[in-house]
């Protein structure tokens, strides 16, 4: 179902001109695309400027907490799988932020432009979990991750799978914010 509002908003006017802009809104909830099927393919219902702006972008901020219950933050090149949800990025089994995310694989991030223009704010916030490597949304993390990051193929490390469960993508320019979310429905 499509959900279509009109708002004419006379308060808003264009720079060049003094007159009122038409605003549409569209907004497609996705409890009513989604299928409500295991394992389905997500990317109808997540919007197409969240999917543009992950697989564009190669640096995540991912944060998580440590066994004191303090913040602790780590950058990371990673990977998205637009069809599943899912972000990879590839790190040693041995370093200090994947034995804290085995522990509680609770966690969140962010993502920025790899090129900041300080015009335009723009950037993801998200929450999610670290799979398990036994489950199987994790099998394509290797060949998905390294077929963006190629070179990664000579470091040593895991590729691990970040399960998106929330997201937000800002986009705006000129004092003017436009805000897209996508929950994941079980």
């Amino acid at each position: 179902m499509l959900t279509l509002i009109i708002v004419k908003d006379k308060d808003i006017l264009n720079h060049n001109a003094n007159f009122a802009i038409n605003k549409v809104v569209m907004r497609i909830a996705s409890s009513e695309i989604s299928n409500g099927l295991a394992g389905e393919n997500i990317q109808n219902s997540m919007h197409e400027n969240i999917i543009r702006f992950l697989q564009k972008q190669t640096c995540a901020t991912i944060c998580l907490v440590d066994e004191l219950g303090n913040p602790y933050c780590f950058n990371c090149f990673y990977a998205f799988n637009s069809e599943d949800g899912l972000l990879y990025f590839k790190s040693s089994a041995t370093s200090y932020h994947v034995g804290l995310l085995k522990a509680n694989p609770k966690t969140s991030g962010t993502i920025l432009p790899d090129k900041l223009n300080v015009l335009m704010v723009k950037g993801v916030q998200f929450e999610g979990i670290v799979l398990d490597e036994q489950d199987p949304l994790t099998e394509k993390a290797s060949q998905v991750y390294h077929k963006k990051h190629p070179l990664a193929l000579a470091i040593k490390g895991e590729t691990w799978t970040i399960r998106i469960n929330r997201i937000k993508l800002t986009e705006g320019a000129k004092g003017f914010a436009k805000k897209f979310t996508w929950t994941r429905e079980d």
